[in-house]
């Protein structure tokens, strides 16, 4: 038998081993460098030519350099019998640096799998941060979780009906005991007169206290006062952001100054903030409800009513007030009131409730996407450590534990996710605003359309949800592609060098390079 221990010790110097663990390793080595020199002499070398030979492929293999990434965990000299102390940083370091070279050795998979995963999350991220702001959060003013939106309903046929008559509004608002605020609002749309380039903009004429129940205030100027709700011949308006930008040039010396509304001269007194839009995403400019005498109506239905229930007052007590008033109002007004009640429902619960349906299955169709790019990505993972098995086993039979090369697979797997991710966000953001671009007669009526964005809560969802993605993908190849039988796995491929090195370019480098053996 030929004395090998020699040229492997020397080759191994260079690595900070400990004694016992280079003795494993120099006897295992010596072994298999013995079994191929043997198989070249039945191959019909001479001795000499086969020792030169089976040294020249030991000294060309990247063995040393693969060794030293492992090995430098374990510098930590320990005595013998004891277990060895690894370094948390320097180990998480090591995985991500063999993560990296298995990415760049299979570029082509890399891409197919982050591509994958990028669509998986991506179309994940888009629902999340579409259905947070339009089920959750539509609206950008304080006070969107304690308004309620007031209607009526039909008690005999439960019809029930979004819309007001003047006369209850007029009744609720000065009868009610739970409120401290009640609000109607009228949409409408007005001729703006500027100069030569006449247009017809959207807004709305509310009732005093309207931005007072919203709890918003002006970015520039005041909202209206009580006084600005009585009729003159000098009226008032509020302009939104967007109008005061685009038609005033943002002129911060716009309030004082007069525009013609519907031939009606209107004086600015304020101006709202960028992200203020309520009834509707697109009103621009908003005008005191005045109260007309004459006007109480109990049969045509077109004010929207919104309230601000006292503090302490619970939607139940706030319905049954306003139920009472209407009880009064059926005895009162039989042929229009009859059988006419109330009902009070939160602002956001009304304003969502069609999106609100939508959420389960919206949510269980993309999560049911991306559990199909994880089941996918996890075939190719686990075909991939199928194929790397006689690395896997030589890396436990020099000593690697289980745990150790499940780790660098998960980090594998995390690394990869982690790319998924990122592409999976800009593809949300592309998405999103592509939404966003959708026309305005269509997203105009649905609040919180124009919200929709990338914000803290969708990234930290995106993070989450990367790491949850790379932990289900990798998971079964991690714990598969770690269980096999070193016997069988090392006796069915040959010890050959050269073979194992052709085939590292296919495979990527192991921690421990198959070459050597």
């Amino acid at each position: 038998m030929q004395d090998w221990e020699k040229e492997i010790r020397e080759a191994l110097s260079q690595l900070p081993l400990r004694p016992l663990r280079e003795a494993e390793i120099v006897e295992e080595l010596s072994q298999h460098l013995e079994d191929r020199y043997e198989d070249l002499l039945v191959q019909g070398y001479a001795e000499d030519e086969a020792v030169q030979k089976t040294l020249s492929e030991f000294r060309q293999n990247e063995m040393i350099r693969d060794l030293r990434g492992l090995e430098h965990a374990f510098s930590e000299p320990v005595e013998l019998g004891q277990e060895p102390r690894s370094s948390l940083t320097a180990g998480l370091w090591e995985d991500l640096r063999y993560a990296f070279r298995m990415l760049l050795s299979q570029p082509g998979m890399t891409l197919v799998v982050i591509v994958t995963m990028g669509l998986g999350i991506g179309v994940n991220t888009t629902m999340f941060s579409s259905l947070e702001m339009l089920a959750f959060r539509p609206f950008d003013f304080p006070n969107q979780e304690r308004l309620v939106t007031v209607g009526e309903r039909q008690r005999e046929t439960s019809f029930a009906r979004g819309s007001v008559t003047p006369g209850d509004f007029a009744d609720w608002q000065k009868q009610n005991q739970t409120f401290e605020e009640l609000v109607a609002i009228k949409s409408s749309y007005f001729d703006f007169s500027n100069a030569s380039q006449p247009e017809r903009l959207s807004g709305n004429f509310v009732s005093a206290g309207f931005f007072t129940a919203l709890g918003t205030h002006a970015a520039l100027g005041r909202t209206f006062t009580a006084e600005d709700k009585k009729i003159s011949t000098n009226q008032v308006v509020v302009l939104s952001d967007g109008l005061w930008r685009t038609r005033f040039g943002a002129d911060p010396q716009i309030v004082g100054r007069s525009v013609k509304l519907n031939e009606e001269i209107y004086t600015i007194v304020g101006v709202m903030p960028k992200n203020f839009h309520y009834p509707v995403d697109e009103g621009q400019l908003w005008i005191p409800l005045s109260p007309d005498s004459s006007d109480r109506s109990r049969r045509d239905h077109y004010l929207r009513v919104i309230g601000l229930p006292r503090r302490g007052v619970s939607l139940t007590q706030a319905g049954e007030d306003l139920n009472r008033i209407a009880v009064s109002l059926q005895s009162e007004y039989p042929d229009t009131n009859r059988g006419r009640e109330v009902r009070v429902v939160p602002l956001v619960k009304d304003a969502t409730r069609g999106v609100r349906v939508a959420v389960p299955f919206m949510f269980i169709s993309v999560l049911l996407v991306l559990l199909v790019a994880c089941a996918n990505i996890a075939n190719i993972l686990l075909v991939r450590a199928a194929a790397r098995q006689r690395d896997i086993a030589i890396r436990l039979a020099l000593g690697a534990s289980r745990l150790r090369v499940m780790r660098q697979l998960f980090a594998h797997s995390l690394v990869l996710s982690g790319f998924g991710g990122f592409l999976g966000l800009l593809m949300a953001y592309f998405g999103i605003k592509a939404m966003r671009g959708m026309p305005q007669d269509f997203s105009m009526f649905i609040p919180g359309w124009t919200k929709m964005g990338i914000d803290q809560p969708a990234l930290a969802f995106t993070l989450v949800l990367s790491v949850l993605t790379g932990i289900l993908c990798g998971l079964i190849p991690a714990w598969l592609g770690t269980r096999v039988e070193l016997n069988q796995v090392l006796k069915n491929d040959g010890p050959s060098i050269l073979s194992v090195v052709q085939r590292r370019a296919d495979i990527g480098p192991p921690e421990y390079d198959p070459k050597s053996l």
